[in-house]
């Protein structure tokens, strides 16, 4: 199966795709074994690919984003192991990181800062309205080994800063080199997705927050930035 198309054999567009073909007037291989295909090949698997993935017939996404609805039993099985294991690391790593992080508590909300700067990253940013103000929000995903926070939230510069008027930028950034994120996502895609989803939407939180007046707001991500870092090191 050409890669081009199905992609590497543990993909599941490779795993769920199938079909056959019927050819009429090319010649078949010595051996009997296969089509010669001669110059005609790459254009027939360009002509296949596009078939495959026309918004008429989306075979490839299909097969690649189905996901089945694990019945019952196999929710059950899989929660009892996450349930155990989680639990039993929170009971050897949390009393400590629990007692480091209170005394390492910061009483009074910190100013903000710029993130630190980095090369090895990744972002892209959008724009919202807010509370009557427009944002600038950059999410980004940094693999440079210096960043120590899991999750940060902050003013960031980004690469174009925006020259209009009134419009307030903020920075995300997800650390993919974070002890967590080495043993839980590595560089799969499809582990990496949800965690940073669940990071953009604590810093949009934090940034709802202060927004609408709360004091303290980064005091959870610092606080959970610890807990996380304790209870993710072997």
């Amino acid at each position: 199966m050409p890669n081009d198309i199905f992609g590497s054999p543990n993909s599941f567009k490779y795993q769920r795709v199938f079909g056959e073909l019927h050819l009429e007037g090319f010649d078949v291989s010595f051996t009997k074994k296969g089509i010669q295909w001669d110059e005609n090949l790459q254009l027939f698997l360009d002509l296949l690919k596009s078939d495959l993935s026309h918004e008429s017939f989306p075979l490839l996404t299909q097969a690649e984003k189905y996901r089945a609805r694990a019945n019952d039993t196999d929710y059950r099985n899989s929660g009892v192991k996450a349930l155990s294991h989680t639990v039993s690391d929170f009971e050897q790593k949390a009393p400590e990181a629990i007692k480091e992080t209170f005394e390492n508590a910061v009483q009074e909300e910190v100013e903000e800062t710029e993130l630190p700067k980095t090369e090895k990253r990744i972002y892209k940013s959008f724009k919202v309205n807010f509370n009557k103000i427009n944002w600038l929000i950059s999410i980004e995903l940094s693999y440079d080994t210096s960043i120590n926070e899991l999750i940060e939230v902050g003013p960031h510069l980004i690469k174009e800063p925006t020259s209009e008027p009134n419009v307030k930028q903020i920075g995300i950034r997800l650390s993919l080199t974070h002890p967590f994120m080495v043993e839980y996502a590595g560089t799969e895609n499809s582990k990496i997705e949800p965690i940073l989803k669940m990071a953009a939407a604590m810093g949009l939180a934090e940034i709802i927050a202060k927004e609408s007046g709360a004091k303290g707001s980064g005091e959870v991500r610092r606080n959970f930035n610890q807990l996380i870092t304790k209870i993710s090191q072997s």
